[in-house]
């Protein structure tokens, strides 16, 4: 079952991104829709998971993106383990922290990117630095929405369950 929603919200994001790319030029050098799946899921899952989710999502994102396959893969699924294990680590997360962990995540992805383009391509360009930065608090403010929004979600859904499961009284 779990393997059904990631792969329908992997689906929403390519959706999204397709969407966004076709509104707005500059949407992918700005948001990363992957990005913000592979924490979202790694805030949930053990590491392992959050290795795999980020792998699906980075090689989804190379393929989306046309340019040398396994960047992102290779960023991804180290932003996922490494999230994964930040978060099995602490005790109860706030929203700030939230926000703090999804920007150091686009932070640490950048950093990677930017050092196998380096390394791996001969004519490679690192990204601009106002992309960087603009990625990154796009991110950390789009992670906290996606953190508080799922937090309702569950209290809604918990809600929905607890009222449903009580007894009718005549």
């Amino acid at each position: 079952m779990i393997v059904l929603k990631f792969a329908g919200s992997l689906v929403a994001a390519v959706g999204i991104h397709a969407l966004g790319v076709r509104t707005i030029p500059e949407f992918a050098a700005y948001v990363d829709l992957f990005l913000l799946l592979t924490v979202a899921w790694a805030f949930e899952t053990t590491t392992l998971a959050g290795l795999a989710v980020g792998l699906a999502a980075g090689l989804t994102a190379d393929a989306y993106a046309g340019g040398l396959y396994g960047l992102n893969g290779f960023a991804d699924t180290l932003v996922g383990y490494l999230t994964a294990l930040a978060v099995t680590n602490l005790a109860k997360m706030s929203t700030a922290g939230a926000g703090l962990l999804y920007a150091l995540a686009a932070v640490v992805q950048q950093i990677l990117l930017t050092t196998l383009v380096v390394l791996l391509i001969p004519a490679g360009a690192p990204p601009a630095i106002p992309e960087v930065i603009g990625k990154t608090v796009l991110t950390g403010v789009a992670g906290v929405v996606v953190f508080r929004g799922r937090r309702r979600f569950v209290r809604a859904v918990g809600q929905w369950r607890q009222a449903r499961e009580s007894k009718l009284r005549f």
